[in-house]
């Protein structure tokens, strides 16, 4: 007596014989001993559209006839998901606060009084020029500083989830975290805009050849991993919630008001909505400026392209917020934005 199995995979799933993949199991045609045990390994190729979708039946094989046994239900699922986070400056330019230091720049000292002389000279920082953008960043360190694209961000960070306990026991891929902090650049206002004396505007852009008085990048080693904040809970453990959490300073402003963020995200998965994981925001708080969006997509991308679902987006512009607002709330007019969890409380 041998064993073989059957099933109808079409194009949702191979079946191996090594981990590997290297020795196809063809169905009702691939034998195995019965006193060998055998462990066999399950491609999933495309999702399935029910749950239990595909059988897979065991066969004993005697006298040359084949009897079918017992029968199981596969389903086969997006396991990986990426999720990312985008925090960037909407306009191409903006002013910093009138009164900041960074508008008096050293020109010489006074040869008889030993005085610092200071000409008043108005400085700008470079924004990111963009909407919201739902791409994901296949090589974060490029796209982060890619105006022309449309992915310049000051902050990008992303990550790999996989909600499913029996796939991955913390919830995150291996090696999946990556971040990126965008390249600040400064401005001479007088001389870098058609209007010096107003704020940014459709007709107040940058001019083709801007006068840059300082560029630099800021570390990014104020960017918590999500490793560090994932946790599992739940009756069967199908469900994670992690955190992405930063700090970001301007390296050529001194002194310099950080943006700061911490929003919570969690991941769903029973038995009703195996085939479409429920994301969440939770919540927590932001700076009031500038602008956040986070995106989630399947495996194989939710169209299949390079494109995310949107949990989150904040555009700091329509509802007049500045970089005041980066200050913390001991200052007049700044504001930290409370972010409102999307689907009520933490579970």
């Amino acid at each position: 007596m041998k064993y073989r199995i059957k099933f109808d995979a079409g194009a949702n799933f191979k079946i191996w014989k090594d981990e590997a993949r290297t020795q196809s199991v063809t169905s009702e045609q691939t034998e195995f001993e019965p006193d060998q045990e055998t462990t066999l390994y399950l491609e999933g190729l495309k999702k399935s559209d029910s749950i239990g979708q595909h059988e897979i039946t065991l066969q004993a094989v005697i006298g040359g006839e084949s009897h079918d046994a017992e029968t199981i239900y596969s389903t086969v699922v997006e396991a990986e998901f990426d999720v990312w986070l985008n925090v960037f400056i909407p306009v191409q330019w903006t002013d910093f606060p009138a009164a900041h230091p960074i508008h008096n720049d050293f020109l010489m000292i006074n040869p008889v009084t030993g005085v610092p002389i200071y000409e008043y000279r108005r400085k700008i920082a470079a924004g990111d020029d963009r909407s919201f953008n739902d791409e994901f960043f296949d090589d974060p360190a490029r796209d982060v500083d890619d105006i022309p694209g449309g992915t310049s961000s000051r902050v990008h960070a992303q990550v790999t989830i996989i909600p499913f306990k029996d796939l991955d026991d913390d919830g995150i891929k291996n090696n999946s975290y990556k971040d990126a902090i965008g390249i600040s650049h400064n401005y001479l206002k007088d001389g870098s805009v058609p209007d010096p004396g107003a704020g940014y505007s459709a007709t107040n852009r940058l001019l083709p050849q801007p006068i840059i008085t300082q560029v630099d990048r800021e570390s990014p080693d104020k960017l918590k991993n999500p490793s560090d904040s994932i946790e599992r809970y739940g009756i069967d453990q199908n469900a994670v919630r992690f955190r992405f959490e930063g700090s970001a300073d301007n390296p050529i402003v001194n002194p310099s008001p950080a943006i700061d963020w911490d929003f919570q995200i969690a991941i769903t998965v029973n038995n009703a909505n195996v085939l479409a994981p429920k994301w969440l925001l939770l919540g927590d708080w932001q700076d009031g400026f500038p602008g956040y969006e986070i995106y989630i997509r399947d495996s194989d991308g939710d169209q299949g392209d390079n494109k995310g679902t949107p949990i989150y987006q904040y555009d700091p512009i329509p509802l007049g917020r500045t970089p005041v607002d980066l200050f913390p709330d001991s200052v007049p007019g700044s504001i930290d934005e409370t972010v409102t969890p999307a689907n009520g409380e933490v579970p």
